[in-house]
């Protein structure tokens, strides 16, 4: 999904693990902000067609929740995170966070094909062990020059502004003044992961770090991360 403030014409793009939940709440509580779509699109068979949190600008067009017209009025923005943090809050969500979700037939881990997969491997299995077998390449797709994986980049197509995690506060009083907003607003700490107990750098091993450093490497260039 993303968030449409329509008076200050900001529409702000929601990329998973960058404290999106935070922002879209200051942007809805703050600036008149409301979600687009309402309500999660799911198909017949249940899974998601477009999520009412996740969506890109895409989705929203093929869709019909906003015209290409309608977009060029607004700033569009979002957020990124390095990818060496991301896969471990990734992993930490699923193996403790999400647990409880799997007792309830309505939740949204039950709509992402895959999903729930995922958090029983990462229930039983190490962070390294977890890495090995979302995010390895095998020896010829490396030769290949293939394998390699995307977070951000269908959520940063067609934005007009980035903003950084590490950088959140700093990055969001920037749009906000190119939306002409000289309010002072802060994002608060919201749905951070209790679980996730120590710096990033305290999960990898050195094979983790390698599998991981080649299967993000086109998006540790294209957006100035590194471990």
């Amino acid at each position: 999904m993303a968030i449409i403030c329509r008076e200050y014409k900001l529409l702000f793009v929601m990329a998973p693990r960058t404290a999106c939940s935070a922002t879209g709440k200051v942007l809805c509580e703050k600036l008149g902000g409301e979600y687009i779509p309402s309500q999660d699109i799911v198909e017949s068979d249940g899974k998601f067609k477009v999520q009412k949190k996740h969506s890109t600008l895409n989705e929203l067009v093929d869709n019909q929740l906003i015209s290409r017209e309608e977009l060029s009025d607004y700033l569009k923005f979002t957020c990124v995170r390095n990818p060496y943090d991301l896969v471990v809050s990734e992993y930490v969500k699923r193996k403790t966070t999400y647990q409880p979700l799997l007792d309830d037939p309505n939740s949204w881990i039950h709509k992402v094909p895959g999903y729930i997969d995922g958090m029983e491997f990462c229930k039983n299995h190490t962070f390294e062990e977890w890495v090995i077998y979302r995010y390895q390449v095998n020896s010829l797709d490396r030769l290949r020059g293939k394998g390699h994986k995307s977070i951000f980049n269908k959520f940063t197509n067609g934005v007009d502004e980035l903003m950084k995690f590490e950088n959140l506060q700093v990055d969001f009083k920037k749009i906000l003044s190119k939306a002409g907003i000289s309010d002072s607003i802060n994002i608060p700490l919201y749905n951070k992961t209790p679980e996730k107990d120590k710096k990033y750098h305290e999960y990898y091993t050195k094979k983790a770090k390698n599998i991981v450093e080649y299967a993000f490497r086109e998006e540790l260039e294209k957006y100035q991360y590194s471990f």
